[in-house]
């Protein structure tokens, strides 16, 4: 008689089998430009920032041989897609940045932990790296509203800061001068 897997393990071989497939693909493939940058197209920042964030804070996969060297992988890859004249480097650094955008506190410290990963880590283009910083720019650095005295006193500012303070004036001038 022979054993029969139960479907939940079999599930769970076939996609070992798969992930080491992937890893095998991108070992070879990782530093040829025109491959990841179709790679990357189809998979997306979202789908990159997934990957990172299950092997980074996901279990440990023993049934996945070099499991811990697709980050290196992946980081390698996008510097060779970005490299790619046809890949659009730029929407795909300002892609990475757009992720910060959610509003879940853990979900966002993952998204950046995985993107200063990919970004401190890598050689990239100065299209991948302006794409990120100005849509990162547009993201955490709202334009601030002038800095004036009223705002600066009182943390308080309004169209016309100084009104309260001429008003004051009026009021202590008008005291002070004889009827």
């Amino acid at each position: 008689m022979t054993d029969v897997l139960p479907p939940a393990d079999l599930v769970s071989r076939q996609q070992a089998a798969r992930f080491t497939r992937l890893l095998r693909v991108l070992e070879r493939q990782h530093r040829r430009p025109e491959a990841m940058a179709g790679f990357f197209a189809a998979i997306g920042a979202g789908g990159v920032v997934s990957a990172l964030a299950t092997i980074a804070f996901g279990p440990h996969r023993e049934d996945i041989t070099d499991w811990d060297r697709l980050p290196d992988l992946l980081r390698d890859g996008l510097h060779a897609a970005a490299s790619w004249p046809e890949f659009d480097a730029e929407g795909f650094g300002a892609d990475l940045a757009e992720l910060l955008r959610e509003d879940d506190e853990a979900r966002r410290g993952t998204v950046s932990a995985v993107t200063s990963f990919l970004l401190a880590s890598g050689r990239y283009d100065e299209r991948l790296l302006a794409g990120w910083t100005r849509a990162f720019d547009d993201l955490a650095l709202p334009a601030p509203p002038p800095l004036t005295w009223s705002s600066f006193l009182t943390g308080t500012d309004g169209p016309r800061p100084w009104d309260a303070l001429v008003a004051f004036a009026r009021e202590i001038a008008a005291d002070i001068t004889p009827s």
